[in-house]
Parts: C-alpha cells; structure tokens; sequence
C-alpha cells in the first residue's frame, strides 16, 4: 500500500520522485525525507471505548436478601444481578444483557424460597411489578420491566446494559498509528469532520512528529493531479509548512495543508498550505475539511482560544475516497495517545460498508461506526492511536 510522503524541508522536495498508479494508497503529509508512519493504538482491557455506569450497579436490598453486583466489565454485555428477595432468598440475576431489576419483596422469587430468574424472561411465583434498577451496566441501564401474573415474562423495557465496542478487531491490524477508511471508486467523499485534543509534548526536540487526518484520492479525475494528500497537520518540530514558525519545538503548530510528492500538475505539486496557529496542550481542536464545488476547504478551529486558520484549495473535481487518522513520525514520538473524537464522513453515495476501517494500527482503536440510515454519513465516537513502543496513557 504506497501512501504520499512529507518532506520536512523544500530541499528535501529535490528528491527522486517514484511512480505510482491510479488507485495506489499512499498516505504522507508531504515530507519525502520523512517516510515513516507511525502507528494506531488500542486498549484492550476495560471499556472505555463504551463506559460502564457503576452508579446502578445495584439495586435495593430487601429483607436480607442479596445485593446486586455489576458484572467485572462489559464483554458480555455487563451483569448487573440487582434486585432482593424477601426471607434471604437469593437475588434475581439479570442476565447477560445488563438487565436492571430490582425487586420488591415479594416480586421475582417466593419468599423464603429460591431465586427467581430473569434472564430467562420468567419469574417463579410472585406477581405485582418489578421496580426499575438504578441501571444496568452503562447505556441508558436498565428501566425495570414489568413481572405479569403468576411466572410472567420479563418486558422489554428492562433491557440496558453495555454494548461492547469490539468493531476494531474486524479491521486487520498493521503497523503503527494509522487508521484508514476506503470509499469506492465510484462514490466520493464530501467531507470530514473531527475532534483533535492536542497531546503532550514530545520529550525530545531533535525531529519531527505530524498528527493529523487527512483525505487522499482513488476515483475519478484522479489526473492530472495525481496522489496527495488535503490534511490539517498538527506539527511538532521542522515542516515543509507555508508560513511554519521558525523555532518548530515552541509550541504545536496546525495548518491546513496539501502534500503531493508524485504528481507533476502545475500549482499541485510539493508542499502547500494556509496560515498556521500555534495550540496549547490539552486544547480540542475541531478539524472540517468540507467540498464546495470542486474547492476542498479545512478550517481549524481551537475550541478554547476560539482562534481559526483555513485553507482553500480548488481539486478540479480530483474524486477524494480515503479518509485517515494518522501518526507520523520522524524520529520524534508521542508521549501519550493521540485521540479524535466525534468523526463524520459524509459520502455522495450510500455505501454503509464503507464506514468500518479497512485497515488500523496493532494497538490502534475506534467506537464502534455508525452508518446513517440513508448509509451516506459515518460517525465513529472515539479513535485513539498510539505510536509503536508508546505505553497508553487512556482506555479505549
């Protein structure tokens, strides 16, 4: 999978340039001296990807009967076992859903008897109501459901629990840093929008760190243009940049960019880009590149300072079918995961399968996608890359 290249210099722009065809994968933010990309990261413990909600992790006891507990995470769903019986009889279990039950005193278990089950929809003897559960295991947890009669059926509306955000594993897993999503040639992206909370600074001051998301072409008028890349790069150390800051390791520093080492199409080649800012660790950083015509614009906006930098470029109608998530490193890493959240990729044409990434980093992650139903917009929660070597500084 060939992907554009950055140079971190425009001496570096005299490099020999490689052939590639229509439909190659490249990805680079425009430094042909700076060939690696680093890697996406993932948490493969608990579930911060979907976080629990241990408040209503149990419910009421009554009369000495057991407490409920919240299942050890939410592979399964969660367990959230609420709900008491009278005498010392044991609790109702809940099941594998996160189903929320508390019981009252003679609901869900005979008294003095043995447990009443609703995992299995049913409830031995009692009849009345079961009370809603304070929640099951994180989503909108459990509301209660209604016991009918003598061994009822549970209702549907006692159903909470997690849905566990596992999507990623279906993404093959290869190298560092980098999470791609592929439109067919086809169809076309129209835009893409994220969420980039500047990390910690890099510990050394001796190379060059890009972070950024970006859009490379794979359809139609995919020439004269050839393959580059429209990306808003978040820039640590020396860059190739319009208008870079002299000293690269005083602050972060973000610009809209477009990078293209193999093309030869006059006014699209080497490395172009708008004004720039310099952000402040910790500051979300809200990135929307957007098609108008044939001209792509991207806007950073810093959510805190409410400053905003843009970059308007006319693409002649070149087709955009990749979106990416990437760390890019040159000799410089991160010191702390790299996340993006609330993500949309809008398509002209539906193609709902084209919201699940095709390929991801080995420790990479993402919230499960989500299509629209008229499948033309894609929606991933959360992402978080990590660099290779790079312990995880969040959950997923």
């Amino acid at each position: 999978m060939k992907r554009e290249q950055r140079c971190l210099s425009v001496n570096d722009m005299q490099a020999t340039p490689v052939k590639v065809n229509v439909g190659d994968k490249i990805r680079g933010i425009g430094v042909v001296a700076l060939c690696a990309f680093g890697a996406f990261g993932c948490s493969s413990a608990s579930d911060a990807g979907a976080p629990t909600s241990a408040a209503g992790a149990s419910g009421a006891s009554v009369a000495g009967g057991s407490a409920g507990m919240l299942g050890a995470g939410s592979a399964a769903g969660g367990v959230n076992a609420a709900g008491a019986s009278a005498g010392g009889a044991a609790a109702g279990n809940a099941g594998a859903g996160g189903v929320g039950a508390s019981s009252t005193a003679n609901a869900g278990a005979s008294s003095g008897g043995a447990s009443g089950t609703n995992a299995a929809g049913s409830a031995a003897g009692g009849d009345g109501s079961v009370s809603g559960g304070s929640g099951g295991s994180g989503g909108s947890g459990g509301s209660g459901g209604a016991l009918a009669g003598a061994g009822g059926a549970l209702a549907a509306a006692g159903a909470g629990g997690t849905q566990t955000n596992d999507d990623y594993l279906k993404t093959p897993a290869n190298e560092y840093g980098f999470i791609n999503l592929t439109v067919s040639s086809k169809n076309r992206i129209l835009s893409f929008s994220t969420t980039l909370t500047v990390p910690a600074k890099p510990s050394q001051k001796t190379g060059t760190l890009f972070l950024w998301p970006g859009l490379q072409p794979g359809g139609a008028n995919y020439n004269p243009i050839n393959n580059g890349v429209l990306q808003p790069v978040l820039t640590w150390g020396g860059t190739c940049a319009p208008n870079a800051p002299q000293n690269g390791y005083a602050s972060w520093w973000i610009s809209g960019q477009y990078v293209n080492t193999y093309g030869s199409d006059p006014g699209y080649t080497g490395c172009l880009g708008g004004d720039g800012m310099n952000v402040q660790v910790a500051d979300p950083l809200q990135l929307v590149m957007t098609l108008s015509g044939t001209v792509w614009r991207q806007v950073v906006t810093d959510t805190v300072s409410k400053a905003s930098v843009s970059y308007d470029l006319d693409m002649l109608g070149q087709a955009q079918n990749y979106a990416e998530f990437v760390i890019e490193e040159y000799t410089e890493s991160p010191t702390a995961d790299v996340v993006f959240t609330a993500s949309t990729i809008v398509l002209e044409n539906a193609e709902p399968k084209a919201c699940q990434p095709t390929v991801r980093g080995v420790n990479d992650f993402f919230t499960n996608p989500k299509a629209s139903a008229d499948g033309k917009q894609c929606s991933i929660d959360r992402v978080v890359l990590r660099a290779q070597g790079v312990p995880a500084t969040t959950a997923n």
